[in-house]
């Protein structure tokens, strides 16, 4: 009896594992357009002091007109993309799910309206365990990501790696929710 339930457990986490990792996938095409340099018209009721304060839903494309009675800037908003890719847990070693996802992510850098620009790699955990700790784990993922770029022939003077612990949390409301947990990708130059 016991064997059997710990049998549908781990059936049941497996089946999870790769329901999850099919929600993560994404195509060479989405990060092309996520990193892709745009112009993009900014009301001015959003603050710029910094880009810690750009709303992303206040943008407007470029084919959209800012509403009556408010001004716009137009800004270039550096381009980003917050990746979920898959670790082994509590280690910077990429599990299958992961290593097909830098597959993707090497092809994207490779296509025409990205290969000549630079990208910076950031690490990023939740806010378990100490902080130390997860400010080396971040920095090894990020670095983990960089290398096996690098392996699939992306220049390595295009990549930068750097880890940022849980300063930088998705959802401040749940310091540890699997969203903070990620590698974002912003273009640099």
């Amino acid at each position: 009896m016991m064997k059997s339930s710990i049998a549908i457990i781990l059936l049941f986490a497996i089946s999870m594992n790769y329901a999850h990792a099919e929600n993560n996938s994404i195509s060479v095409a989405e990060l092309v357009k996520a990193l892709t340099p745009q112009q993009r018209q900014i009301n001015s009721s959003v603050s710029t002091s910094g880009t810690r304060d750009i709303n992303v839903e206040a943008m407007l494309a470029e084919d959209e007109t800012p509403q009556e009675n408010t001004t716009s800037a137009v800004l270039t908003a550096p381009p980003a993309i917050n990746l979920s890719i898959p670790f082994v847990i509590n280690k910077s070693t990429l599990t299958l799910q992961g290593q097909s996802m830098v597959n993707t992510i090497a092809e994207a850098l490779q296509t025409p309206q990205l290969q000549s620009h630079q990208f910076l790699i950031e690490g990023h955990t939740d806010q378990s365990g100490q902080y130390q700790l997860n400010q080396k784990l971040s920095q090894q993922r990020a670095e983990r990501v960089r290398q096996a770029l690098i392996q699939k022939g992306i220049a390595a003077g295009r990549l930068v790696a750097v880890g940022r612990a849980s300063d930088d949390l998705l959802n401040k409301e749940n310091p540890l929710a699997a969203e903070n947990r990620r590698v974002k990708f912003v273009l640099i130059k």
